[in-house]
């Protein structure tokens, strides 16, 4: 059976209509997946570390920009994960 005229049209266009629409859906699930997978990781890395620096470091900060100086290679020095995360101070 050859389709022709209006029937062929009717067909071409709903379905064109329905990739475009799954096209729409696909693209707007990966951009809620990737923006849900960044903000977790940040989250889980803020809260694991932020922490521990900010107790570390309120010895030193009410002191000298030596004694602050002293307490960020104590903390360079004796911080465990350096094989993982890169430490900044």
């Amino acid at each position: 059976m050859r389709l022709s005229g209006i029937t062929k049209r009717w067909i071409l266009n709903t379905l064109l209509l329905i990739i475009i629409m799954l096209i729409i859906f696909i693209t707007a699930f990966i951009v809620i997946m990737r923006s849900y997978y960044y903000n977790s990781v940040s989250l889980k890395l803020s809260s694991q570390y932020s922490d521990s620096v900010a107790n570390f470091f309120s010895l030193y900060t009410t002191g000298t920009d030596l004694r602050f100086e002293e307490g960020a290679r104590e903390f360079a020095r004796i911080f465990t994960q350096k094989d993982i995360i890169e430490v900044w101070v």
